[in-house]
């Protein structure tokens, strides 16, 4: 992989928004539509996910897989953006509900990640990645068809009854803790997904695996390759992808906030047809940053630069305070 020149710029909490906010409307709390329980946890995944009802506006995803500390198996909200970036209606997809008719266990922490998906079935509604890394104890991601209200179609789980993850999933992994399309990577018109295990064990103790799942036409898993952590850094905790060097071969950016005793990193992984690393990269945590690697996004510039903000929320800036910080890797 081409070297990247990286500028560090570090954002602490007070420059940033808190939750959600949009900058052009205001925050976006539980008081704008149905309200949740308290202890959803809503907020704690988020993702655009295309112009689902047509009016032209990308529409929102947003997890509240709840605190733990309930029995409630947690929901994604779908939220209808306006034109002036307003929250026009909302849409809740949870347990039983809305079209959604598998069964969650409790404390299955459904929408501990939500991604886009693009359009799964072809019938031109965007689609949607929901993770639940509590599900069954060991964790389990969900493909889910929508039509243009917002009402789930379809829906397809992946968890250890698919076959190629039979036997792979141990009790803790959270199987499903972070999620995203990876694009075609063999060719065969299907795009291919990683997921992320942070709590998986083989390595040690919250070693953390990458799952790159390989899909059929019926959106079950015929391959998957496992990418593999060492002991504590929760590799897989945070995904993100793009292609940096613009050579066709996507980048998978992966957290790993605990790695070097909690300050945490980030890898950088070059992927080839069958998922094997082509090369590879890290970037290391700033200094003073701890949980580096937790949360990681892709921004999207407009003037040809790959931006990366990368979350460290246990980042402590003023004495003994857990403020929290990001922190913006550009590559030209």
């Amino acid at each position: 992989m081409k070297r990247k020149r990286l500028r560090v710029e570090r954002l602490e909490d007070r420059h940033l928004l808190s939750a959600i906010e949009l900058v052009e409307v205001g925050r976006i709390s539980r008081d704008d539509f149905t309200r949740p329980t308290e202890g959803s946890a809503f907020g704690s995944s988020i993702a655009e996910v295309g112009d689902i009802d047509g009016n032209g506006v990308n529409d929102l995803a947003v997890g509240a897989p709840g605190d733990g500390d309930q029995e409630s198996p947690g929901w994604v909200t779908v939220l209808f953006m306006n034109d002036d970036r307003r929250v026009e209606r909302t849409h809740i997809i949870n347990n039983r509900l809305n079209g959604f008719t598998d069964s969650l266990t409790d404390q299955s922490r459904f929408g501990s990640s939500v991604a886009p998906a693009g359009d799964l079935n072809g019938d031109g509604v965007p689609d949607l990645l929901v993770g639940a890394d509590g599900q069954g104890g060991r964790g389990a991601v969900w493909l889910v068809m929508l039509n243009r209200t917002g009402r789930v179609i379809q829906h397809s789980r992946i968890d250890l009854g698919a076959a190629p993850l039979v036997g792979q999933l141990a009790s803790g992994s959270r199987f499903g803790a972070s999620i995203v399309s990876l694009g075609d990577l063999d060719g065969d018109g299907i795009s291919e997904l990683a997921v992320g295990a942070p709590g998986d064990p083989k390595n040690g103790k919250d070693a953390g695996a990458v799952w790159v799942l390989y899909l059929d036409q019926q959106h079950s898993v015929r391959n998957a390759v496992r990418l593999e952590g060492d002991a504590s850094e929760r590799f897989g905790a945070s995904l993100a992808a793009t292609d940096l060097d613009e050579n066709g071969n996507p980048n998978l950016l992966v957290g790993r906030p605990g790695h070097q005793d909690g300050r945490g990193g980030l890898w950088v992984l070059e992927l080839g047809n069958s998922a094997e690393v082509i090369a590879s990269s890290t970037i290391p945590a700033p200094n003073n940053a701890t949980g580096f690697g937790e949360a990681i996004s892709v921004v999207n510039t407009g003037d040809g630069t790959h931006q990366i903000a990368v979350g460290a929320p246990q980042t402590s800036s003023v004495g003994p305070t857990t403020s929290g910080c990001a922190v913006a890797p550009a590559t030209n």
